[in-house]
């Protein structure tokens, strides 16, 4: 009986043995390749391989931003981390010994080793702590700003470290069922606590933990040269070759080229990724990775932007697994000419700046004044030109970011072509008008009486009064008697005026008529339709401006009153009052301005923008404004310019190259400018600023842009020229803005000349 027993259990053992020797050669022999790959891919590390940045271009193909070769100073991980990786450390200490005392560590009994491995690591230690001060004060930065690049490389590693975890996570609890993320997935990617699995369960090295990563991106020669002297000194630092962000224009458009930023958790938040996707991360955003912050850089960022390589590598035997090619981000055109930016930019630099006083007149005064320009194809809608002034070095901005951005005098950074707010003046008559006239509440040929100040609801004003008032005084201040005296046309009597001969002469008392028989709702409306109180949709960085019925108060008429003639509770940027000439130039066919023409590809600039506020904006709309009233709006725009009456005459046809330039003056009032500052009691006080005006022997150098034209400097007026030209077949559009330049014609009015000699030097104007 035992040995029957006995028997069976051999004989299971021996079954069993043999089931598991055949199992053995099975997967060892038979399925030998398929293990060994399934090995090897459990090991692979990826590594990404950076891309370069695409270019952006001129109209003329003349280079505008592109990625340049330089020399990166980038530091060990191992180094970079908080706490320095000890088995490094150890490392490098052994190897210091060997090239330096490699005879004397050879013969040296245990404990000398250890004292001497040890005496190394120390100094190491003593290396690194000292190299971050060292490497900030070479560089011209803080160590606190040194301190956040490393920062910013953990948090990457990190963040990389989650996405990995989270695929393997994903494939092991998912398979290959398509089901949604989970709730904690995009918090504890970014770093923030969440309730999730072990971590430990699927971690792995990636190769960023073993990598050299950027501390100074494109360092300078001598930097360089200094570095490289002492690199003994700064252990895990190595000089590498890299690429970075170069603009050979400077200061040239530099608000509408747009400048990179470090990428923030908001834009890792945001980012459209698919972790199931093997290779998605090859457009994920990292932490310290850059992205369009301002301008055409961020407009045009998922076209710039290009795609990262990636390689798969077996860290046992270092041969490359799998890869994915390097995609270099696209070259994009954009629509603005350099040169003719550059020429335009120069005229505010360069600006003269005339005593409008009839008595005792100074010397003319060239000076820096801030401002800003924009110039339309009429046709297109393309944007030739975009000046702010003053502006930045593009070059510099991140080394001197700090001194641009606390300069609350200059204020370089904002672009006030298309950020600035401020009142339009008589810029905004054309649209009153026509509205006024389409309304049917005024008639085209039937004249207004001015007779120095408004008349209105039976009451006469003494406000919003004709600019003539303060020319002259008594009979001579009724009916337009300066420059010329007015003569009626179409049936009127001399002094009543209609639409054409009222924007000739900028008569405010025609137009505070027109705004008072439209009403505050009907003036918005109109205002609204020409682009005034919204984003005109041009992509960058833009204000809404504000019109009539934003107003909240209980001075209602007053309001309204003021706005018929762009003063009060009216405002608008350059490129919307650019956009204004543009529309009356096409008889009344608004077009959304564009930087870039999307409609030239064969894909869309824009992919990841298209659900934006902006992208919807309709390129084109028909106003349906009566030709007739169109017309008579842009006959009284010629006269401004060519009529003896005309504010803007500075742009008369024996002037510009006997092209006839239809245009419009305007004089906005101008609050005191002041400096604002925190007092120690952590409130902030504003201090009035003394204007440059031209009795003042020794204004303040900084502020020579700030003028007064009266000998107390309370006359402060910021200047607007909007225009078209040629009148007869309207080609290029603009708009200037001189802040506290004086009258419309004073300062913005040479500039506006300026501006159409440039554009018949770059060819966009025919002389005739």
């Amino acid at each position: 009986m035992f040995e029957r027993r006995l028997k069976i259990i051999l004989g299971v053992l021996f079954i069993s043995a043999f089931v598991l020797v055949a199992r053995a050669m099975h997967v060892q022999v038979v399925q030998r390749d398929r293990w060994t790959k399934l090995a090897s891919d459990s090991m692979v590390v990826p590594r990404l391989i950076e891309t370069t940045r695409g270019r952006i271009l001129d109209r003329k193909g003349r280079v505008l931003a592109q990625d340049d070769g330089c020399i990166d100073a980038c530091v060990d991980y191992r180094v970079i981390k908080w706490e320095p990786d000890e088995d490094w450390i150890r490392k490098l200490a052994i190897r210091r010994i060997l090239d330096i005392r490699s005879d004397s560590y050879k013969t040296a009994s245990s404990a000398q080793k250890k004292q001497m491995r040890e005496a190394e690591a120390m100094r190491i230690r003593d290396q690194i702590k000292t190299m971050w001060a060292e490497l900030a004060k070479q560089a011209g930065k803080s160590e606190d700003e040194i301190q956040r690049i490393r920062s910013d490389i953990e948090q990457r590693v990190t963040y990389r470290k989650r996405v990995l975890w989270y695929q393997r996570f994903s494939k092991a609890m998912h398979a290959q069922e398509p089901k949604e993320k989970p709730t904690w997935y995009r918090s504890f990617l970014l770093g923030g606590s969440a309730d999730v699995p072990e971590i430990d369960v699927f971690e792995q090295t990636i190769a960023e933990e073993a990598a050299s990563h950027v501390i100074l991106r494109a360092i300078k020669p001598e930097l360089y040269n200094h570095l490289a002297k002492n690199l003994d000194r700064f252990p895990g630092l190595e000089l590498r070759g890299s690429n970075h962000r170069v603009y050979p224009a400077n200061e040239i458009g530099c608000h509408v080229i747009g400048n990179l930023g470090r990428v923030n958790k908001l834009d890792l938040a945001s980012a459209t990724d698919d972790p199931n996707v093997e290779e998605e991360d090859r457009r994920d955003y990292q932490y310290n990775d850059l992205i369009g912050r301002t301008g055409l850089e961020a407009l045009l960022e998922p076209t710039l932007r290009g795609t990262r390589g990636k390689e798969l590598i077996n860290p046992i035997t270092k041969q490359v697994v799998k890869s994915w090619p390097v995609i270099p981000g696209e070259d994009v055109t954009c629509t603005i000419d350099i040169d003719l930016q550059a020429d335009v930019q120069r005229l505010f630099v360069e600006a003269v700046v005339k005593d409008p006083r009839d008595l005792d007149p100074k010397p003319d005064v060239t000076t820096n004044m801030h401002g800003a320009a924009v110039v339309l194809d009429i046709k297109s809608n393309e944007v030739l030109a975009m000046v702010s002034n003053p502006g930045f070095n593009l070059s510099e901005l991140e080394m001197r970011y700090n001194e641009y951005a606390t300069n609350t005098i200059d204020s370089p950074l904002i672009n006030r072509a298309t950020q600035s707010q401020f009142e339009p003046g008589s810029t905004v008559k054309p649209i009153v008008g026509i509205g006024a006239i389409h309304n049917g509440v005024v008639e085209l040929l039937r004249g207004i009486e001015c007779t120095g100040a408004p008349v209105l609801r039976g009451t006469r004003w003494n406000f919003n009064r004709c600019w003539t008032m303060s020319k002259t005084t008594g009979e001579n201040a009724m009916h337009h008697r300066i420059p010329v005296p007015h003569r009626g046309t179409h049936g009127n009597p001399d002094g009543s005026l209609i639409f054409s001969e009222a924007l000739c002469r900028s008569c405010n008392v025609y137009f505070v008529n027109c705004a008072d028989q439209l009403g505050v709702e009907e003036l918005s409306g109109w205002m609204n339709k020409f682009g005034l109180g919204r984003p005109t949709g041009i992509g960058i960085a833009e204000s809404r401006g504000r019109v009539p019925r934003d107003y909240e108060g209980d001075r209602e008429l007053m309001t309204l009153w003021s706005s018929g003639i762009g003063q009060g509770y009216v405002s608008a940027s350059p490129l919307q009052m650019s956009n204004v000439a543009a529309t009356i130039a096409r008889k009344g066919i608004w077009m959304k301005p564009k930087l870039v023409d999307e409609g030239v590809r064969s894909k869309p600039y824009f992919p990841a923008r298209a659900g934006t506020w902006w992208f919807n904006i309709p390129a084109r709309v028909d106003l349906e404004i009566p030709q007739n009233v169109m017309n008579a709006a842009r006959q009284g725009m010629i006269d401004v310019t060519n009529d003896e009456s005309g504010t803007g005459r500075q742009l008369k046809r024996s002037d510009t190259h006997g092209i006839t330039v239809a245009g419009k003056t305007g004089t906005a009032q101008a609050t005191p400018f002041v400096i604002k500052r925190k007092k120690p009691d952590g409130t902030t006080e504003s201090i009035p600023q003394q204007p440059s005006t031209f009795d003042v022997p020794n204004p303040d150098p900084r502020l020579q842009w700030y003028r007064g034209y009266d000998p107390e400097g309370n006359n402060l007026k910021h200047a607007w020229f909007i225009g078209f030209a040629p009148a007869e077949n309207p080609k290029i559009a603009f708009a200037v803005m001189v802040e506290y330049g004086g009258s419309g014609g004073t300062v913005a009015g040479p500039i506006a000349k300026g501006l159409l000699d440039a554009l018949v030097e770059h060819g966009y104007l025919a002389r005739k």
